[in-house]
């Protein structure tokens, strides 16, 4: 074989290597990297220092029309907080009242992409969390957890914070809120939400709140 041909396979071989390279990491990074966020947030919530609590995540609540998922759900004797987390990259800039907040991305180009309104999503999922604890959806504290470079959102009913503020923001209601169950009303819904855990509601169908981007 000759050294010009030697050359030329060794280029295409290394050319093919580099693609397959490129090629893995695109696939794998965005895998990776929500792993990455569910595993901080799981720390964050695990680390809080709350000695009467229960932690559930990836719960289907039943509801009218289809179960909603919840990403976590941790019950204390204060309340019931329930968050929801999304991984965005890039920027996230919306309104409270918007129902799509803006997604700018910034690879090669400057992308932007519609996105659907986290807080609209885990405040019209509540109610069906309310009525499995049987109580009202003022006992019910709604978190979205952000995954991104930065966020602005403005005037927000349901607090948007990144994974390092989740700690801080549930240890301030629990410092300013009374106790609102007793260690029955606690235990109660403890097990509604145990029986809810081990017999999950069929799901109908499958939707997507969020538009083609």
């Amino acid at each position: 074989m000759s050294t010009a041909l030697t050359i030329t396979l060794s280029v295409i071989g290394g050319v093919i290597v580099l693609v397959a390279v490129i090629f893995l990491c695109i696939s794998v990074f965005p895998r990776h990297k929500v792993k990455n966020l569910s595993k901080k947030v799981d720390d964050y919530i695990n680390r809080l220092p709350i000695e009467t609590k229960t932690i559930y995540k990836n719960i289907l609540i039943p509801a009218k029309d289809n179960p909603v998922k919840f990403d976590y759900i941790v019950v204390t004797t204060k309340g019931v907080y329930a968050i929801l987390v999304k991984d965005f990259s890039g920027v996230i800039e919306g309104n409270n009242d918007d129902p799509y907040w803006k997604q700018t991305t910034k690879d090669k180009n400057t992308k932007t992409y519609k996105v659907y309104n986290p807080v609209r999503e885990i405040q019209g999922d509540v109610p069906a969390l309310s009525k499995i604890i049987s109580k009202e959806r003022e006992y019910v504290h709604p978190v979205v957890v952000i995954g991104c470079e930065s966020f602005d959102v403005k005037n927000p009913t349901a607090p948007v914070v990144k994974p390092s503020d989740l700690t801080e923001i549930i240890i301030k209601w629990e410092n300013a809120m009374p106790t609102l169950f007793t260690h029955r009303e606690y235990t109660r819904i403890v097990e509604s939400l145990n029986f809810v855990r081990d017999n999950p509601p069929a799901i109908k169908e499958i939707s997507t709140q969020n538009p083609d981007q």
